[in-house]
């Protein structure tokens, strides 16, 4: 126990040792303390350790209570070390005003010369210290101090939680002072480690937290008021590796690390850390600051980890990065969210590689992710910057920046995707992406700068739902340019907007793919590429200057306009390509002007040109058409004419055709081949079958010089597969001209359409079977009513010589009358009869003749005229020689019987009664006539005729 001059009372331990097998506590309550002095021994307080104290036992627990006055409830004095051995409670409470001069000491104090030691072994060290006005744990300093200072952890097989608290101070306030030397808290060995520290103002303050030397565990928070959660902004020695550090903050900022120009380079190193700060409507989450004189040797390195910063109300910025000299971020990740202000915003000179991400969100006006200053990688790694925003930019690009290999993607909901409002310059493999739904994917407003060796590697792309894809208002030189919309502008080039050595495309679905605007936009060693399905590929409102190595093209791919000049467009050198697949190529306002100008105006299937009689005014400039030429009378002193080469939306449209043909005949061409060895065999087959036809006289000769075409034209087309096939190869390596190459690729589909297939020769092959038949049936019937003709020729014979019998018997009176009468009556029958047979022989025969020479009546058809002559043949007879035989022995009877007759009556007078006896036996004979037989012919001149035939009462119809 001790005490001052003022007779204020104070416990002091130095170079002391408690040793107990079981508990050990010390506790100390001061009512009072004393201001502290600034010397080597500071102001007694309740409870003072100073020199080298040692305490081991199964429980220690130290406890110290400071009523009013300044001094601290514990203080460790200059260089002391402490030691512990088994499970510790460090207790300290400070309950005071505000001491009149305006110090608060705090609840425990270290000394400022140098730092204090603590060492735990074999167990848990807990510190708990809690102040009303003052902080939990602070410590002294003066003026020009340049000792360490603050508190050291080791740690052996130990374990620490340091928890400090202010109720209306700062959980841990290690005074901090451009002058001052560091004050903080450093942690080694082998264990795990905890700080929490609270405050109503800050929650820990201080230029030292060190765990670079602990192998455990180690995390860290601090919960500000008014304050700032976690604060580490002068003379800092803060390396961190595999940290939790959590900063919350009122109105204040989560987590501050700043470097700043004190008395000593600062050095901050996070090594795979966890930094997690939020405020509720202070200026930012995290904020990690570098040092801005570039002559101090301060180092900023942020290594693999995260950090997530956010700030819930208001315009600050969830994460601040800002560099100045030696800051670099390593394989880093950091989010940023805020409401009204940036999400993550990175400035200064930022060393940014291995792969770092930097994510920004703003759920209000604020930015996603705002960009200022120089950003490089030295490590060829991809950097990516990812921007999001409600109705803000997604990415802001502010002032004078560079990036060197960076993916950065803004989305904004209603504001820009990414906004380039300030110089930038890009180098490496870099792509800048913006994508918007209400508002312009990627607005470029500043200078932009390719690295001249980069310029093939690095892309601009602005995507939008209803408004511009991309807007140029400035110069770029280098790179590439996408700008694509559905019912916006895919690129838009305003006031001033300058392109030089740079591709630039819009794509648009139903507005215009690039809109030129500005009245004074250069294109120089460039190109302008516009795309449109049902709006307009390109549109020059303003006036375009081109050098000789830039053009401009538009493009639809549907029914839209490739190009169109409004009726104040100017445009003077370079190219103007203009082509629609299914509408008008280039369409022309009066007023518009070309001077020196290479122009060609394409379509498919509608107009290479559309526009008034002389509305484009013309000098030096050439006009040429592909399809349809539309007016040619444009302009007055340029006459459009056709040629040139397909471009654009027409030659991809040509080419598809080609593509697709190729295809096709590739399709087709495998199909024949594949069958070819098939129709071959089959083709050998029936031309041999045909000669056979030939030489056995088995088809006629209508049908002989018919088939033998037939055949000899599937043979020819057969013939020409192979030639085919080389053609076709060499359509696939053909490198003429599109229009050359369709019509070799239409003329080897007709060509391949004319190659026979197996049902041709089967065809032919059945043709020439019913062929065959034909003729044979033709033959059957020819023999058929030869047999005929000559049996009728017999009859007629009969018939005559019968004839001339009954004549001599009528004449001799041979006979009787009677009986003769009746002979001469049947005789003129049986002569009628034979006659309409012969009538319908001829028929029949006319009608085969006329069915054999007519070669236009398909084979089937005369196949059935044969059938019905045939048939008509079967149902017709003449009288038989039986007949006409019969009957001249009837004569013969009749004359006989007439001579015995005669004797008869001479013997014995009864003539009478025998020639009536005899015509009753004719009459028994021949008691019917013949029935009624019925014939028809067809033919194709005379139709059908038709005889009906009686032996008694013949007539013909």
């Amino acid at each position: 126990m001790g005490s001052d001059d003022n007779q204020y009372s104070f416990f002091k331990i130095d170079d002391s040792d408690f040793i107990s097998s079981g508990d050990i506590t010390v506790s100390v309550k001061s009512k009072g303390s004393k201001a502290p002095v600034y010397s080597h021994d500071p102001a007694p307080t309740g409870l003072y350790l100073k020199g080298t104290d040692s305490f081991s036992g199964k429980n220690i627990l130290i406890k110290a209570i400071a009523g009013s006055g300044s001094g601290a409830a514990l203080t460790l004095g200059d260089d002391v070390t402490i030691n512990f051995t088994g499970n510790t409670t460090i207790q300290a409470d400070k309950n005071d005003v505000v001491y009149p001069g305006g110090l608060i000491p705090a609840a425990i104090n270290s000394s400022w010369w140098p730092s204090s030691k603590i060492n735990i072994n074999d167990g848990v060290l807990k510190i708990k210290a809690h102040a009303q006005f003052g902080s939990g744990i602070g410590a002294y300093s003066d003026t020009g101090q340049w000792a360490d200072s603050g508190v050291h952890f080791h740690l052996k097989n130990a374990s620490v939680d340091v928890e400090a608290k202010s109720d209306n101070g700062s959980g841990i306030f290690y005074l901090v002072s451009s002058n001052h030397y560091q004050n903080g808290l450093t942690f080694s060995g082998d264990g795990n480690a905890s700080v929490s520290a609270s405050g109503g103002e800050s929650g820990i303050i201080g230029s030292i937290l060190d765990n670079s030397q602990l192998n455990g565990t180690f995390s860290v928070y601090g919960h500000g008021g008014t304050g700032n959660g976690i604060k580490f902004s002068l003379n800092d020695l803060v390396k961190l590796k595999d940290t939790v550090l959590k900063g919350v903050s009122d109105s204040g900022a989560g987590i501050l690390i700043a470097a700043a120009n004190g008395i000593r380079p600062d050095i901050i190193d996070l090594y795979g850390n966890k930094l997690d700060g939020s405020s509720d409507k202070g200026n930012a989450g995290v904020q990690v600051n570098g040092r801005g004189s570039p002559d101090q040797k301060s180092v900023v390195t942020i290594t693999n980890g995260t950090i997530d910063g956010a700030v819930n109300h208001g315009t600050g910025t969830g994460v601040i990065l800002f560099g100045k000299t030696n800051y670099t971020i390593s394989g880093a990740t950091v989010t940023g969210q805020s409401v009204d202000g940036p999400g993550v915003s990175a400035g200064g000179d930022l060393i940014v590689n291995n792969g770092t991400k930097l994510k920004g969100t703003a759920t209000g006006t604020g930015h996603g992710v705002v960009i200022s200053g120089d950003l490089r990688n030295t490590d060829e790694s991809n950097v990516v910057i990812e921007g999001k925003a409600e109705s803000g930019d997604g990415v802001q690009v502010a002032g004078k920046t560079s990036l060197n290999n960076t993916t950065v993607e803004g989305t904004s909901s209603h504001g820009t995707g990414t906004n380039i409002m300030g110089p930038l310059t890009v180098s490496g493999t870099s792509e800048i992406k913006g994508t918007s739904t209400s508002g312009t994917g990627l607005n470029i407003a500043g200078k932009v700068t390719v690295n001249e060796p980069d310029r093939e590697k690095v892309a601009f792309t602005g995507t939008s739902t209803e408004k511009d894809g991309v807007v140029l208002g400035s110069s770029i030189e280098g790179g590439t340019v996408t700008g694509t919309s559905t019912s916006g502008n895919g690129v838009v080039l305003a006031e001033n907007a300058e392109v030089k050595q740079a591709a630039v495309k819009g794509l648009s679905t139903e507005g215009k793919g690039v809109y030129v605007t500005g009245s004074n936009v250069n294109l120089i060693h460039s190109s302008l590429d516009g795309t449109t399905e049902s709006g307009k590929g390109a549109v020059i409102k303003g006036v375009l200057t081109q050098d000789e190595n830039s053009g401009v093209s538009g493009n639809s791919e549907g029914q839209g306009t490739g190009m169109q000049l409004e009726s104040k467009a100017s445009v003077s050198g370079g190219a103007l390509t203009a082509t629609s697949v299914g509408g008008t190529g280039l369409q022309v306002e009066k007023g518009s002007s070309a001077e020196n100008v290479v122009i060609s105006a394409q379509t498919v299937t509608g107009k290479a040109i559309d526009g008034e009689n002389g509305a484009l005014t013309t000098k030096g400039t050439s006009i040429s058409t592909v399809g349809e030429p539309g007016n040619t009378n444009i302009s007055e002193n340029a006459k459009p004419v056709p040629g040139g080469t397909p471009s654009g939306a027409v030659a991809e449209a040509l080419g598809n055709k080609l593509s697709e043909s190729i295809a096709a005949l590739q399709k087709t061409l495998d199909t024949k081949l594949a069958d070819l060895d098939g129709l071959q065999q089959a083709m050998t087959t029936l031309q041999r079958q045909f000669e056979q036809a030939v030489r056995t006289g088995a088809i006629g000769q209508v049908d002989l010089k018919r088939l033998e075409m037939a055949v000899n034209d599937l043979s020819v087309r057969l013939n020409t597969a192979a030639e085919l096939k080389d053609a076709f190869g060499a359509l696939k390596t053909d490198t003429g001209s599109l229009e050359e190459r369709l019509k070799k690729s239409d003329a080897l589909s007709t060509g391949l359409q004319a190659l026979p297939a197996a049902g041709d020769i089967r065809a032919v092959a059945g043709d020439l079977v019913a062929a065959k038949n034909l003729q044979s049936a033709t033959v059957s019937l020819q023999d058929s009513l030869a047999a005929r003709t000559e049996e009728e020729g017999v009859v007629r014979h009969l018939l005559d010589s019968l004839q001339q019998q009954l004549k001599d018997a009528q004449e001799k009176e041979t006979a009787g009358g009677t009986v003769l009468s009746g002979i001469q009556t049947q005789l003129e029958s049986l002569g009628q009869q034979q006659r309409l047979y012969m009538e319908a022989l001829t028929h029949i025969r006319q009608g085969l003749a006329t069915v054999s020479q007519d070669g236009s009546i398909p084979v089937a058809g005369r196949q059935e005229n044969v059938n019905r002559l045939q048939t008509a043949l079967s149902g017709v007879s003449g009288v038989s020689g039986m007949q006409v035989r019969e009957l001249g022995r009837q004569l013969q009877q009749a004359k006989t019987g007439y001579a015995q007759l005669i004797t008869s009556v001479q013997q014995q007078d009864s003539v009478n009664v025998q020639a009536s006896s005899l015509t009753r036996e004719v009459q028994e004979k021949y008691p019917e006539p013949l029935k009624d037989t019925m014939i028809s012919v067809c033919t194709r001149e005379d139709g059908c005729q038709s005889w009906s035939l009686n032996v008694s009462h013949p007539s013909a119809e």
